[in-house]
């Protein structure tokens, strides 16, 4: 749990911390 809050400003730390794809 490190950037699961705010969909918006933190979509790019979300996507790193949960390695994720990018929200395209």
């Amino acid at each position: 749990m490190h950037a699961r809050v705010c969909s918006c400003r933190n979509d790019r730390l979300l996507e790193i911390d949960s390695d994720a794809p990018p929200p395209s």
